[in-house]
């Protein structure tokens, strides 16, 4: 049996059927432990609007990661040891899938980001609302709670390796700025010159803080050509890519969130609990240097995080700057 099949039933089994979905759920789990993906995805896809079946919601997503080529013995095997080497998330980028990310809509990176939200809303939490790990375990069984916590963690991962490769222009050694981004760019994005509301380690906008802080690669906010950052999240030209950079936000927001409920159980935490322990310090700063009363440092949910930025760029770009330029160096 693969082994991605070996971990689908030990994770999903346990859970027992919870409704007459369950012989298609069976037969898409047989379909993953076969490496067809796409036909447990087919299986399933008809009760997707079923979120409060955990089982049909587990296995759906694991159909999902299945199909955008994420495997988690792999994972654990082979990725897990890279986490922190570099330091804060340079290790992410020299995961596995990394880099296959070649475009805002590559398809393996599309999957993993609809597996992530398969997961945060399942147990029928409001899609409207933040997906808390509080809001989970009020929705389920404790027991599945943390099934859905641990897997949403190497996904997550996984996808922010993605994510950053491409849009920080990662090197195959997880260096920013270093990768074969044409024009290259040092930067995630191209900054405009945005006040903080306090002051962060001593300065007071974003181009300050990247000439005096010099967080790898970025240490400006203009460069040849006016392309500095990844030409795909925009620029205050053409108008900043909303939803790109909230997928960003989504993805580090929600990791920060679920990881203290499974930190035990990851392979080679000690490095997480440093990434962990920088992060928080990084999500201070940017409370203090967001607008007063901004959700943008704790928001889980996509729509939200569109619907509240689309016409706030200024807030994202803070955002960027003192969340992943400042841990990706």
């Amino acid at each position: 049996m693969h082994r991605f099949g070996i971990f689908i039933l030990i994770l999903l089994l346990s859970c027992g059927p919870e409704n007459p979905a369950e012989d298609d759920v069976y037969r898409a789990m047989n379909d993953l432990t076969n490496k067809d993906c796409q036909s447990a995805i087919d299986t399933l896809s008809q009760y997707s609007s079923e979120r409060t079946n955990i089982l049909v919601m587990e296995t759906l997503a694991a159909g999902y990661a299945c199909r955008g080529d994420y495997n988690t013995p792999d994972f654990v095997s082979i990725d897990a040891p890279n986490i922190g080497d570099p330091l804060v998330l340079g290790g992410f980028t020299r995961f596995t899938n990394a880099s296959s990310m070649d475009a805002p809509d590559n398809d393996g990176y599309t999957d993993m980001y609809t597996a992530i939200q398969t997961l945060l809303f399942a147990g029928g939490i409001p899609l409207n609302k933040d997906p808390t790990v509080g809001r989970r375990e009020s929705a389920m069984s404790s027991s599945q709670a943390a099934k859905i916590n641990s897997f949403l963690a190497y996904i997550l991962m996984d996808a922010m390796g993605r994510y950053l490769y491409y849009y920080g222009n990662s090197s195959s050694i997880g260096v920013k700025g270093s990768g074969t981004q044409v024009p290259p760019n040092p930067c995630i994005v191209n900054y405009t010159n945005i006040k903080f509301r306090n002051s962060v380690e001593g300065y007071d906008d974003i181009k300050k803080y990247l000439k005096g802080v010099k967080p790898g690669s970025c240490k400006d906010i203009a460069g040849s050509g006016g392309m500095f950052g990844h030409p795909q999240l925009g620029d205050d030209t053409v108008g900043f890519n909303t939803e790109r950079m909230c997928q960003g936000v989504v993805i580090l927001n929600n990791f920060y969130e679920v990881i203290p409920s499974i930190l035990a159980t990851i392979p080679g935490s000690p490095p997480i609990n440093d990434i962990m322990t920088a992060i928080e310090t990084a999500m201070q700063n940017l409370e203090d240097a967001l607008p007063l009363g901004s959700s943008l440092n704790n928001i889980l949910n996509l729509d939200n995080c569109y619907q509240e930025y689309e016409n706030d760029s200024d807030s994202l770009q803070i955002y960027f700057t003192l969340i992943y330029e400042t841990l990706f160096l």
